[in-house]
């Protein structure tokens, strides 16, 4: 017997695995490689199936070594694009014996494939498709239908290749599954990452959110309050805020356009003598945004930190998987009694899958609320987006809330957001607004 043609060692059930198995030698060879480098090659994944689209070897051998393998999940293929594209990728890595070449010809036409549909998947030239066809007992001459979808203006268009995302953890290719089937046809068309992705998702949210409510009055809790307007347009009587909690964005983006300085001049207006100022940040631009605040008369008090180990994020420019973020604090000088004794790591619902697909949970601002601010309390986000700190200030309760965002959708967002929360407590008070 052939060496190549040795038997396997162990036999696959995938519906895509067109090619045999590899030999206990090739086996063997590719697990030392990935015993000393780690998988080097994506394992291809049918997102809308989980089934394994190229790499069974590689996740049998991760999975007998203990170690991670990085991801790519394929979305939106129809089942004949999932085949040729299993077979394309298989049959451009392996060698295979005239045999097994035949096995697999005959395989694919039994499945419905032309010759020409063959040929051009596997690189096998048509008159050899044609042989192994008739050597087998075979017939080459079924017509290929090429898989169509129909756009937007009603046209007929040949099908193609929708989604693709690199993952690298279980947990990620999760999210990214749960993200591609609810964006469905709106997934972006392109590989793309899992960041946008969640994005995406939870922008579709928002949208079918203000879209179920848009046309119908919009009750929200008393003593809450969410305007649209930019941080520098939000009005309140000077002096008066216990707390400025907020989420402001970090980006480089945001720093170069005076975000952050904006934000310490608001507070610097808003809060009571004593009163503070609590920002999440990231750390990537952390001095620029120190730099920033310091600009302000407030007084630097202290850092917290949200911790997420269980879930890092990943930071690219520096090649570092970051599992906490930054919780910024500053006070306004005139009241020399300190806050309470507290912790200076804040436990939370981080990154957590089950965070509500709004954004981040509000568990955070949840403990620093009940730390640091009393009933009655006038608790401000110039930054709202969808609402976070303001379910967070409910969910403490007997505090005041007010909001405001420069974007018109994150404000309808937060809007529909309390009109659930009111909808879900129908024993608070509660006050109509409109969007």
């Amino acid at each position: 017997m052939n060496k190549s043609e040795s038997p396997v060692v162990e036999p696959s059930n995938s519906p895509y695995q067109f090619l045999p198995d590899l030999s206990p030698d090739e086996y063997q060879l590719l697990k030392d490689d990935i015993r000393a480098r780690g998988v080097q090659v994506p394992v291809e994944i049918c997102a809308d199936t989980n089934a394994i689209l190229d790499g069974h070897h590689r996740v049998r051998i991760a999975q007998e070594l203990g170690v991670s393998y990085p991801r790519l999940l394929r979305a939106g293929l129809s089942e004949e694009e999932r085949e040729q594209h299993a077979v394309v990728l298989n049959f451009r890595r392996r060698h295979l014996t005239r045999t097994q070449r035949r096995d697999v010809v005959v395989a694919l036409s039994q499945r419905g494939w032309s010759s020409r549909r063959i040929a051009s998947a596997t690189g096998i030239s048509s008159p050899t498709v044609l042989r192994d066809l008739r050597g087998a007992g075979a017939s080459g001459d079924a017509t290929e239908e090429k898989p169509t979808v129909v756009g937007t203006d009603g046209k007929t268009y040949p099908a193609r290749r929708r989604t693709s995302v690199l993952v690298t953890t279980e947990y990620q290719q999760t999210l990214a599954q749960e993200a591609l089937q609810a964006l469905g046809d709106e997934a972006p068309q392109r590989h793309t990452d899992l960041r946008r992705l969640e994005r995406l998702r939870r922008d579709q949210r928002a949208r079918i959110a203000r879209e179920t409510v848009r046309d119908s009055p919009v009750l929200i809790p008393s003593g809450v309050e969410v305007r649209h307007c930019a941080v520098a347009d939000l009005e309140v009587e000077p002096g008066t805020v216990s707390m400025v909690l907020t989420d402001p964005p970090y980006t480089l983006a945001a720093v170069r356009d005076g975000t952050w300085r904006e934000l310490g001049e608001f507070a610097t207006k808003a809060l009571r003598p004593g009163g503070l100022l609590v920002a999440m940040t990231g750390s990537l631009y952390l001095p620029d945004v120190m730099r920033d605040l310091a600009e302000s008369p407030l007084e630097w008090w202290w850092m917290l930190s949200v911790p997420f180990v269980k879930h890092p994020r990943q930071v690219r420019q520096r090649g570092l998987a970051s599992a906490f973020r930054p919780v910024l604090v500053y006070r306004q000088p005139g009241e020399r009694q300190h806050p309470p004794w507290t912790l200076d790591v804040i436990k939370g619902g981080g990154r957590d899958k089950d965070t509500h697909d709004w954004g981040q949970s509000t568990l955070e601002f949840e403990s620093i609320l009940k730390v640091w601010t009393q009933p009655g309390d006038l608790v401000v986000d110039p930054f709202l987006g969808g609402g976070t700190t303001a379910l967070a200030t409910l969910a403490v309760g007997g505090r005041r809330f007010l909001g405001g965002d420069v974007s018109e959708d994150w404000v309808d967002s937060a809007k529909a957001r309390l009109h659930e929360w009111a909808a879900s407590n129908p024993n608070s008070e509660t006050v109509q607004t409109g969007f």
